[in-house]
């Protein structure tokens, strides 16, 4: 209260002019800093509530205070009530000048812009804090205080740094963090006397090579900015202790660091290093090496996660370790139909001219190995390029490949922009969709069929084009991130505005990596074979570049995969793999026992990611389905897909090849392959003709089907007589039609329909209607179909039932409320996502007995307390995809509205990590009032929930006083309450069946799920996956869970759910 009655004396003199006391000229500090929290009891509040700010200003007595040394004027952001005051000062009273023996000045987080001239009157002051202000240039006058030893301007917004900072030659601290400073000016590396320079968070590409001068350096940190290549300079820096280099780009480390003798602490997380130098041993004194984040090879990355001892005794013990060069990359050729991507294929790995016919061409995908001079071998993809094909290439193309688009340079036409989207700019968008980091090569063909004039024309647009089209998509984020701004400006409420961050830092990820394209175009001929020196040439650099020196265990390892005779590998059987290879390797005797444990698992994880990433395997480590599954015959999943996924399958399916392979009647075998066109229905008996090819037996067949159904391609339809069978199935209503190839109206009175139940048994449900029983009218019934039969969203041609409305009224019901989820797609939703959406929804549906109808770009489904009705569609230039609940009991709606959004999230984030979207939650209010623009409200308030206290939110449709009811808007306004005693005594009662029933599986799905929602904390996982046993692991997980919030429980019985254990969910809810 010192500091305040000072404060006090100060405004008292200036108002009444008095003299002031004695005292005053004797004070060494003076501090008026707002505290971070209203009980500190500084600010005050009035008899309304608002905050009143007791002083604005420094008073003009301050030039009293002759002795003052230490003044901090430091203002902070107050949260009352979740709204942000931010008060300072922007200018200084001339009397302030006069503080002669001034030595420490704060003045952080207030609202300068300038400083005054007058302050080098403050000949002594030492140390200058002007953090969390407004300064967009260098402020040139405080370049004249000669004694200044600490000058703080981080958080401000600087361009640059002013020459006469050379003057400050007593300059021992100096801290630019979070500005944007793109150079960094020679002049400053005059200024001996530096000790700690911060300059993380800025834009800097390099540091010039007078840097080196700076030889008092302790402190150099350098993290968030945009250094591709490592700073050499530093390494000149030997009295360096601490250096952070994390968050560049930064993919190598000069040998030359092992000059930096003193170096303490060294920081490189999240760069992209595959490779740490052996130099780093050298380094004695060092303590703390940050690594993590990086795509690490070498060491292993079992030994970088031990820490840095295990990492250094690595490097120091592994002076004769074989390490062996790959340059093996992954080649994706992607373009239209008859772009000439086959006959460039088949040139490239021949050497020679070879035309491929039309007839020929590529179905789903083929796969070639090219190997070139310099041991350079390139795994090739050649895609077909028809659309139905482009939802495989999330199964094949590789995070780090190389990708060849390919176009027709003589049929180029740019005079329009539709047709460079459509053999150019929207490969170029699906690839940054879903590879983003991808380095993208443009290719065109035909080159003999055109002049040189017109050939170099044409290149050199549509290289102005591509970077171009990088541009606008670049404006595009940027235009986001500022909306954002804008919105969080004006002080939104709290939730929203979490929501919103949420959103910018995605945003801002995208932008960080973004796809990157090779400046030339090059043109070839597969005739002449014109263009392909310098296209390999350019290739074989590339894969130089990227080549990785990895232990030559791992290829010992890698031709052990190869050469299993068997159509897939388990986990459990590569680790087997590894095991016989390197059990008496010297690794295991340099790590930490701990880490030995884990070091089996660690180290196959990287062989694995390695060969996934050349394409010698194809292994989807993000889902967890199918991690356990590792395809070493890469053939095996394409020709799987070849079958399924022929655009051409009207023709290739014939009548005579499929009655050679099962007893069929020509009604009978048209019955079937309507429904295979149409209706993307592939019953079991002709799954059995189209698989003929590949001599399949019954297990084989099983083991193709089920991959087909967890990579989300098609889910299983169980029918006899009309009803359902078995806990997959699912029924798809459909509308009859005429002869193949023509189509009756869809309201015609020719149309007959299809419904059918699913759920976990055949018989009939006394509340079942008639129409859902068996029917003479039903196809089904008429089929006499008793076995499974599999339904691919991607083959349905149908359109939107007619008869939609008696099940999905325009209008929301009085007595039931709708949740709507839209996502926004602007240039274009990729093929795939929405289909595997509906798949991947069957999961649940199928666990309940439910109604399901399924149309080319829709679903309906009824469940027993939800209707759902999922739509894709155009609507203006965006296309978007809508989820819509109804139902009476709001819990059971956003239960599904967030299982919907998270399936969908979770296939983005899994096959298209770069995809550009929009997400929002419609208001309830005014899509029950059908208002004809309904407010929106950010759709990542479903990423993560925030708890929200208040019990209503503004809807500016809204009449009267403006507010809707919290819940209809935030799922969680509930759910942030402790856990009740109720579901924690069912937790601990019914544990001995929750330990015994509980899978290995469904516990790392429950892990997962509990880590992407900030339910469990790093430690908390850490520490239960640490217990060996199972049975102690469920218990150590259920331990943690009683201490968790309400959404821990609703979570947990998802999670049981999901995982084929609803008899424990219901035994714990019951």
């Amino acid at each position: 209260m010192a500091m305040e009655r000072r404060l006090h004396i100060l405004e008292g003199i200036d108002k009444s002019g008095k003299a002031p006391p004695e005292e005053v000229s004797q004070w060494e500090e003076l501090y008026w800093s707002p505290p971070l929290c209203l009980s500190d009891m500084f600010l005050y509040k009035t008899h309304d509530d608002t905050i009143e700010d007791p002083m604005t200003v420094i008073p003009k007595s301050i030039g009293l205070c002759t002795q003052l040394k230490r003044l901090t004027a430091a203002w902070h952001v107050v949260t009352v009530n979740s709204i942000d005051f931010r008060m300072g000062l922007d200018s200084l009273p001339t009397s302030f000048f006069s503080l002669q023996n001034l030595e420490e000045l704060d003045l952080s987080w207030n609202s300068f812009s300038t400083i005054a001239d007058e302050i080098d009157q403050l000949t002594k002051l030492r140390v200058l804090n002007l953090n969390k202000n407004r300064f967009s240039s260098f402020p040139v006058s405080i370049c004249h205080l000669p004694l200044l030893e600490k000058l703080i301007l981080s958080n401000n917004v600087l361009e640059g740094l002013h020459l006469d900072i050379g003057k400050l030659t007593k300059l021992k601290i100096f801290n630019v963090a979070n500005n944007k400073i793109d150079k960094f000016p020679p002049l400053l590396c005059s200024l001996e006397a530096i000790e700690e320079l911060n300059l993380n968070d800025n834009l800097l590409l390099k540091l010039p090579p007078e840097f080196s001068s700076m030889a008092n350096i302790r402190v150099l940190k350098l993290s968030g900015n945009n250094f591709l290549d490592f700073p050499s300079p530093v390494c000149n820096l030997t009295a360096l202790q601490e250096l952070d280099l994390a968050w560049n780009r930064i993919t190598t480390i000069p040998l030359t660091i092992s000059q930096l003798k003193n170096l303490v602490s060294f920081k490189l997380h999240n760069n992209r290093l595959s490779i740490l130098p052996k130099a780093l041993r050298n380094l004695k004194k060092l303590h703390y090496l940050g690594v993590c984040g990086n795509p690490i090879t070498f060491p292993p990355q079992s030994v970088c996660v031990a820490g840095t001892s295990a990492i250094l005794s690595y490097l120091r013990g592994s002076k004769d370790l074989v390490l062996t060069t790959a340059t093996k990359l992954q080649l994706n050729l992607l373009g239209c139909t008859c772009a000439g991507k086959s006959s460039l294929a088949q040139s490239l790995t021949q050497q020679t001219s070879c035309l491929t016919a039309e007839a020929d061409r590529t179905k789903v995908i083929d796969q070639l190995i090219w190997t070139l001079p310099e041991e350079v071998v390139f795994n090739i993809n050649d895609f077909g390029g028809h659309n139905v094909y482009t939802v495989v290439h999330p199964f094949f193309i590789s995070p780090t490949a190389v990708s060849l688009v390919v176009f027709d340079l003589s049929t180029c036409d740019l005079t329009t922009p539709e047709n460079y989207t459509m053999h150019i700019g929207s490969w170029i968008e699906r690839l940054g969709s879903h590879a983003p980091h991808t380095l993208t090569l443009l290719v065109g063909t035909h080159a003999d069929q055109c002049d040189d004039e017109t050939k170099t024309s044409l290149c050199s647009e549509i290289a102005t084009t591509a970077k171009e089209q990088l541009a606008s998509h670049n404006t595009w984020l940027q235009h986001q991130i500022d909306r954002i701004d804008n919105l969080v400006a004006k002080a939104v409420e709290a939730p929203n505005k979490s929501a919103l961050m949420t959103k910018r830092q995605k945003l801002l990820q995208m932008q960080a990596e973004q796809i990157s394209i090779h400046d030339v175009v090059f043109p070839v001929s597969s005739k002449t074979l014109d263009g392909f020196q310098e296209l390999e040439t350019t290739l074989i650099s590339i894969a130089k570049e990227n080549g990785a020196s990895l232990p030559s265990i791992w290829w010992k390892v890698a031709r052990s995969i190869e050469k299993v005779d068997r159509d897939f590998l388990t986990m459990d059987q590569v680790l087997e793999l590894y095991k016989s290879q390197v059990a008496r390797s010297f690794i295991f005797k340099l790590l930490p026992s701990r880490a030995k444990k884990e070091s089996a698992f660690k180290d196959t994880i990287d062989i694995l990611r390695h060969l996934s990433g050349s394409g010698d395997i194809v292994w989807y480590e993000k889902n967890t389905s199918l991690s356990d599954i590792i395809f070493h015959k890469v053939e095996v999943i394409a020709n799987l897909l070849k079958v399924v996924l022929d655009h051409d399958m009207k023709s290739s399916l014939t009548f005579e090849s499929a009655s050679k392979v099962v007893p069929l009647t020509g009604p009978k075998f048209q019955e079937m392959k309507e429904d295979l066109l149409k209706r993307g229905i592939i019953s079991r008996n002709l799954m059995e003709i189209l698989w003929k090819p590949f001599a399949l037996g019954k297990t084989e067949m099983d083991a193709m089907i089920g991959l087909l159904q967890t990579l989300d391609l098609c889910y299983e339809v169980r029918v006899k007589d009309g009803i359902a069978e078995g806990g997959k199935a699912v029924d798809v209503t459909a509308k009859g039609e005429g002869a193949e190839g023509g189509r009756e109206d869809p309201g015609s009175a020719g149309d007959a329909t299809r419904k059918v139940r699913i759920g976990h048994s055949s018989s009939q449900d006394e509340n079942q209607r008639p129409e859902e029983s068996t029917s003479k009218d039903s196809k089904f019934g008429e089929m006499n179909l008793d076995d499974v039969a599999y339904h691919f969203p991607w083959l349905l041609t149908e359109n939107c039932p007619a008869d939609l409305q008696e099940y999905w009224s325009p209008r929301v019901a009085e007595f039931e409320n709708q949740l709507t989820l839209e996502l926004y797609f602007p240039r274009k939703c990729p093929d795939g996502l929405y289909e595997r959406f509906t798949v991947r929804l069957h999961r649940y549906l199928g666990l309940f007995r439910s109604e399901r109808v399924d149309w080319k770009d829709g679903v309906f489904a009824k469940l027993p307390s939800v209707t759902m009705l999922l739509n894709k569609e155009l609507r203006q230039k965006d296309r978007v995809i809508t989820v819509a609940c109804r139902g009476r009991h709001l819990p059971d709606l956003w239960i599904e509205v967030r299982r919907a959004h998270d399936d969908l999230m979770g296939i983005i984030e899994e096959d298209w990590p770069g995809l550009p979207f929009d997400k929002y939650l419609k208001c309830p209010h005014c899509v029950k009032s059908a208002v004809e623009e309904p407010k929106l409200f950010p759709g990542e308030i479903l990423n993560s929930p925030p708890p929200v206290e208040r019990n209503l939110v503004p809807c500016h449709n809204k009449g009267g006083d403006g507010l809707i009811p919290a819940n209809l808007v935030y799922p969680t306004a509930e759910d942030h309450n402790p856990m009740s005693k109720m579901n924690i005594e069912a937790l601990k009662k019914n544990r001995p069946d929750l330990v015994k029933g509980i899978t290995a599986p469904c516990l790392k799905n429950a892990l997962r799920r509990f880590k992407a929602r900030d339910i469990y904390t790093e430690d908390e996982i850490s520490a239960i996956e640490g217990v060996a046993v199972i049975y102690d692991r469920v218990g150590a997980f259920l331990d943690v869970l009683k201490r968790k919030e309400q959404r821990a429980f609703y979570h947990f019985c998802q999670v049981l759910i999901e995982n084929r254990a609803s008899h424990l969910a219901d035994l714990i809810k019951s």
